[in-house]
């Protein structure tokens, strides 16, 4: 999980390396980038979960 993602444009981040970091520690990792300020992401990260709960 990616977070805060509102503040971005606002310091030196580079999306691109933190995908690619994550991808070599775990390349199957599903990643989510979320901004609990905006809202965007949330909706696929809850979705993420209910399925969690709901799998067997």
């Amino acid at each position: 999980m990616i977070t805060k993602l509102d503040l971005a444009p606002h310091v030196p981040w580079d999306r691109a390396a933190a995908r690619a970091a994550i991808r070599r520690v775990r390349p199957d990792a599903k990643i989510f980038e979320l901004s609990a300020r905006t809202g965007d992401g949330m909706d696929a990260w809850i979705d993420y979960l209910t399925e969690l709960v709901e799998s067997p």
